[in-house]
């Protein structure tokens, strides 16, 4: 059944598109979780020696517990990704990344080509080559070991793309 909004706009009836239907879509949608300070113990314990280590030094060096503290907001600040998670979801309207800070949400509209890269997918705004690609192109980083996931993900993300690729 479908639902449409009449409206009256200076005595002429003007019919617009349906609000919803209540017929079921069956568009795939992938979510998925990366926690990297809980994949591999050692680079857990280097990473947090080393940035112990380092507000250590600022404040033997410096001896201002202002300067350390504000040195040690910008170095977990900087780091975030390794100690927060991000939840990614591949669905009919794009990719959506998800931290504890922010929340981002791309249209497929944006993508042109998808790679594949050793620890995950990477979606581009350009059909070849280029040197933005670092800059404008979404990294999606999968689990290690994963390959039904990037399989699963190649192919929802084939079926957005533009063909003319």
């Amino acid at each position: 059944m479908i639902f449409t909004k009449i409206t009256m706009k200076k005595n002429k009836k003007i019919m617009e598109p349906p609000l919803q239907t209540t017929e079921p879509k069956q568009n795939p949608s992938i979510e998925w979780m990366i926690f990297p300070i809980t994949e591999n113990w050692k680079n857990t314990v280097a990473f947090f020696l080393i940035t112990f280590g380092l507000i250590a030094i600022i404040q033997i060096s410096f001896q201002e517990r202002w300067l350390t503290l504000l040195s040690a907001i910008f170095l977990f600040g900087s780091l975030r990704m390794f100690w927060t998670p991000t939840f990614y979801k591949v669905d009919d309207k794009g990719v959506e990344v998800k931290t504890p800070f922010y929340k981002l949400v791309h249209p497929w509209s944006r993508f042109r080509a998808l790679k594949d890269d050793p620890r995950g997918l990477i979606l581009s705004p350009f059909k070849s080559e280029s040197r933005l690609e670092a800059y404008r192109a979404l990294f999606l980083r999968l689990p290690p070991n994963s390959k039904e996931l990037k399989q699963k993900i190649t192919d929802v993300v084939l079926n957005y793309l533009p063909t003319d690729r």
